[in-house]
């Protein structure tokens, strides 16, 4: 039995708002930009889920692009990949669709819409705006086949590759 004397009363429990930031990978608006830049360095502007995911984990920050960037390379096994499917993708790709950037197609694959396009040139006249991601999507994202994902889904899943 819980003894009432060591429990809070409603007068000593003291409640203080503190800014907490919020990490830039799950902020929607940067997500949302992501997912824009992301089809619009793929081939015609469109990619499949998994490879959306693979960018996007990919893009998170300055390691897991160049873990990614080595992989591709051939300097680095493909085990040293981490798998991973972000819920806050999903609801990007969703309030994307929600505005009609991009279009969800037959083949499971999400293609830039043309308010997508319009959104994507905006977000590259900007030389500001992220800059690195930028640069890496423009190495590699033409490059990342469905091939290369399956390979680095089968052996994370123990597969042979």
């Amino acid at each position: 039995m819980i003894d009432q004397m060591s429990l809070p009363t409603a007068d000593s429990v003291v409640f203080r708002k503190r800014p907490r930031p919020v990490p830039g990978d799950l902020r929607i608006a940067w997500r949302l930009t992501v997912v824009i830049l992301i089809l619009g360095y793929c081939q015609k502007n469109k990619a499949s889920l998994p490879k959306l995911h693979l960018l996007s984990n990919a893009l998170k920050d300055s390691e897991s692009m160049d873990r990614l960037s080595r992989i591709l390379d051939g300097s680095l096994s493909v085990m040293a990949w981490k798998v991973s499917v972000e819920p806050a993708l999903g609801r990007a790709l969703d309030l994307a669709r929600g505005e009609k950037l991009v279009v969800f197609e037959s083949n499971a694959s999400y293609r830039l819409s043309d308010k997508g396009e319009a959104t994507l040139r905006m977000v590259m006249g900007d030389d500001l705006v992220l800059t690195e991601q930028k640069a890496f999507l423009l190495k590699y994202a033409k490059s990342i086949t469905n091939t290369f994902i399956n390979k680095l889904v089968r052996v994370q899943a123990g597969a042979a590759p």
